[in-house]
């Protein structure tokens, strides 16, 4: 997944590793305590391919500390239907088109 994240009121830049309509896995180059509450703003494509803002209010599971980031993984807190929907839309796009590439790239090897 090639998408990055910006964490609210902050110049934070994330790296976006695993995106699900329930949460989100992140690398972040500063240390989030589990249980904190931030927001992820970030953009993603519809079903159309148009670009869409949206906030990602998150509270903070689990961390480990990497090399030079700390790895996170959160749930969504109180997003709202129209953003879980994209999202919904966003994961089966990215979904569709790993299985269209594995299938391609397995039929090459053929």
């Amino acid at each position: 997944m090639d998408l990055q994240a910006r964490i609210a009121d902050t110049s934070t830049i994330v790296d976006l590793r695993d995106l699900t309509p329930d949460g989100v896995s992140f690398d972040s180059p500063v240390a989030i305590e589990p249980g904190t509450r931030v927001v992820l703003l970030t953009r993603v494509c519809d079903a159309h391919g148009e670009r869409r803002d949206i906030a990602l209010p998150v509270v903070e599971r689990w961390s480990r500390h990497g090399h030079r980031h700390h790895r996170v993984g959160a749930e969504f807190a109180g997003v709202d239907d129209a953003t879980r929907a994209l999202l919904s839309e966003y994961c089966a796009q990215i979904a569709s088109s790993h299985r269209s590439s594995h299938s391609w790239r397995h039929a090459a090897a053929d």
